[in-house]
Parts: C-alpha cells; structure tokens; sequence
C-alpha cells in the first residue's frame, strides 16, 4: 500500500488506455487500469476504474 501522506509532486498518476462495451440499450460501461506511482520509493499500485454513461 503506498504512503498517501506523501506530497505530490512525489506522485504520478498513469492510466491505461481505456475499453469500453455499449450494449443494446445504448449504455456504455468503459473500463480502464489506473496505476500510482511513489517516485521516491518506486512503488506502484494498480487498481480498476469503471464507469458508465448512457448515449443520447
């Protein structure tokens, strides 16, 4: 687990590029890989992000 006390600009934030599936009833759920990045002890942690709108 990385140390969230840390400052900033002794953090990156990366993201995958991101998948998305629309299904019939024009409902988009669009995945994608987040990954946070200690600069100092180069640590990284990933985690899922998941998100949904609906198209007009």
């Amino acid at each position: 687990m990385l140390d969230r006390t840390l400052p900033r600009n002794h953090m990156k934030l990366e993201t995958g590029d991101p998948e998305d599936e629309t299904d019939d009833s024009g409902s988009v759920k669009v995945n994608a890989e987040i990954r946070v990045i200690d600069l100092q002890n180069h640590q990284v942690e990933k985690m899922e992000a998941t998100w949904g709108y609906l198209t007009p």
